[in-house]
């Protein structure tokens, strides 16, 4: 309905102000597509690239509804956080933890940090238990 409309626009306004930061300190946006297509055609013999897509407010309006189902609170004080902060240098856990804004060099070992395999491995765990309805 409306409201879900409404609370899409509104995650999505989020995630634009999210990737606007991160472009505004050098990040580039959608870069890991681009790297994955390099990487599978240079395989011997090339993958086979398949391009998929979905209207965004759809997935907007889907990730809205999924987050009024999920205890935001059970999922920020999972066991899990703590152990993905262990893997933060102190200044970048600091900065999160007071709420500010990191700086170029701490955003990046942030992205880095969440690139990893084993951390990637953790926060889908983190969702898949805490937050089903995301995880979905």
């Amino acid at each position: 309905g409306k409201a879900t409309e409404a609370a899409g626009q509104a995650v999505g306004k989020a995630i634009s102000g999210l990737y606007k930061k991160l472009e505004a300190q050098g990040f580039s946006a959608g870069e890991e597509f681009s790297i994955a297509i390099k990487e599978g055609l240079a395989l011997n013999p090339p993958a086979t690239i398949i391009l998929g897509d979905r209207d965004v407010d759809v997935t907007l309006q889907h990730l809205s509804s999924a987050l009024s189902k999920t205890d935001l609170k059970q999922l920020l004080l999972a066991s899990e956080s703590a152990e993905l902060q262990n893997k933060l240098p102190e200044n970048v856990k600091q900065k999160v933890d007071a709420g500010g804004e990191l700086d170029k060099d701490q955003m990046t070992v942030l992205v880095e940090t969440l690139k990893q395999r084993d951390t990637v491995k953790l926060l889908m765990r983190q969702l898949q238990q805490n937050a089903p309805e995301v995880y979905m």
